[in-house]
């Protein structure tokens, strides 16, 4: 998710480097759903605004953006996060 927000948020930085590195990190999750099919119970909505909570926190640090750019509720589906082909528009 991290990834997905520095997309959406700053766009004039965008490159193959972090499409790669959202790939990765997507075949990376789904290698690990495949091993481990338990974890899909962690794929709720309740799990996904933790985890933005904390890929915002991140965002935040790792990038020096104002906080009030992100919303406060995940912008994204679980789908969208998960789907190769997807990638956020600009914020």
């Amino acid at each position: 998710m991290l990834h997905l927000l520095k997309h959406q948020f700053q766009p004039e930085r965008r490159g193959k480097r972090w499409i790669l590195r959202t790939n990765h990190q997507r075949t990376a999750i789904e290698r690990l759903l495949e091993q481990s099919p338990g974890l899909n119970r962690f794929l709720s909505p309740e799990q996904l605004a933790k985890v933005y909570v904390k890929a915002t926190r991140d965002v935040l640090i790792e990038t020096d953006l104002d906080r009030y750019l992100f919303p406060i509720d995940c912008p994204y589906q679980l789908e969208q996060i998960l789907d190769d082909d997807w990638l956020p528009d600009s914020g």
